[in-house]
């Protein structure tokens, strides 16, 4: 059975989104390897290396998660569901945040820059799970048990339990995945300083924030794609 998430990824044809892409070795939009970009890169990286580092959030395609995926509610056919999105999203004005490459616990992300991103994207996530919700299905309590995974502190299973989702709200932490967990804490350090390189120029400046996604896994374990995307408000379709 397909689960539908609401993600941010950037306008297809934008710097970021093309950074992103070659990052990852994967379109969300196209459906492909897009191979990487290492041999256009200005500096030595080591293609292997950077392929297994990302081997993880290429599966989901590059993107920040709004609503996380899920289930469709009974009675919720995709194409009503896509048609709210885009409903929702046409009422939204667009709107530019600062990001840049940090790490997060044991990932490369990429993260807000300072509090005014982080708030805004903050009320961005917050008003997404809140008006999509009854969209979702509920989690099984084979979900639930195994979503419950040690280290989630109560306020987070509670959120789990009532929203599907546990970094919902305060608890939000906006981030583009760039990274597998990775274990070893030198690696980490080093891919960032890699990442920073390989996105110096696209987050030179203020980042659209001026459309969603809905994403598609059309069964567990596929990769994710763009089933619709969804412009803010005067931003280009």
């Amino acid at each position: 059975m397909p689960r539908y998430a609401i993600y941010f990824t950037p306008e297809p044809t934008s710097a970021l989104a093309l950074a992103g892409n070659s990052w990852l070795g994967r379109s969300p939009v196209d459906v492909e390897d897009v191979g990487s970009a290492t041999a256009a890169c200005p500096f030595p990286v080591d293609a292997d290396w950077l392929w297994t580092m990302t081997a993880s959030p290429r599966r989901y395609g590059f993107h920040a998660t709004l609503k996380a995926p899920m289930h469709l509610a009974a009675g919720t056919l995709p194409e009503d569901f896509i048609a709210r999105v885009k409903a929702w999203a046409a009422k939204r004005p667009a709107t530019t945040v600062r990001l840049q490459c940090a790490t997060l616990g044991q990932f490369v992300a990429l993260r807000p820059a300072d509090q005014t991103s982080t708030d805004t994207l903050r009320d961005l996530a917050g008003a997404c799970v809140r008006e999509f919700e009854d969209c979702r299905a509920p989690l099984s309590a084979a979900d639930l048990e195994r979503r419950q995974v040690a280290g989630l502190s109560q306020t987070q299973v509670d959120l789990l339990r009532t929203w599907g989702y546990p970094y919902v709200f305060d608890e939000f932490r906006f981030h583009m995945t760039l990274s597998r967990s990775i274990a070893d804490v030198s690696e980490p350090r080093r891919l960032a300083v890699l990442a920073k390189r390989w996105f110096s120029a696209p987050l030179a400046g203020p980042v659209a924030i001026d459309r969603v996604a809905v994403f598609e896994e059309p069964e567990p374990g596929l990769d994710f794609f763009v089933r619709a995307s969804a412009p803010f408000a005067g931003a280009h379709a």
